[in-house]
């Protein structure tokens, strides 16, 4: 991704989610069960963020886009009928119509999760 001729990485994606939902560094590291000095450290890029980081702020903000805070692809935020958002937003209360839908999304999903997979892992190496 890149902004005014400059490389976004996935630091500053993270400090990007921060700002937009107006929380202080400690804010967020409290959100995210994380110390808010590693939430400095990676919004100063003096350290990328681990597995534990990124699963949390997916797992914390939901409707955040885990392509673009990864990759950069993409916008930030995912639509409201996208498959991911559905599946994570669903609880046991699914009719069998939307079962079904939601099966087929999964299928169709399946090689852009294992790449995902991919690079999780990867980040959790480093």
């Amino acid at each position: 991704m890149v902004i005014n001729d400059e490389i976004v990485t996935v630091n500053h994606r993270i400090s990007m989610i921060r700002q937009h939902f107006e929380l202080s560094q400690k804010q967020f590291g409290e959100k995210l069960g994380i110390q808010s000095a590693t939430i400095s450290h990676i919004e100063k890029n003096i350290h990328r963020p681990n597995f534990d980081v990124v699963a949390s702020i997916l797992a914390t903000y939901r409707e955040i886009n885990p392509y673009w805070l990864l990759l950069g692809e993409g916008k930030m935020f995912l639509d409201k009928d996208d498959p991911i958002l559905i599946i994570s937003n669903k609880k046991n209360s699914a009719s069998g119509e939307e079962v079904q839908k939601l099966q087929e999304a999964l299928e169709k999903a399946e090689k852009e999760k294992t790449v995902l997979f991919d690079l999780l892992g990867n980040l959790s190496k480093q």
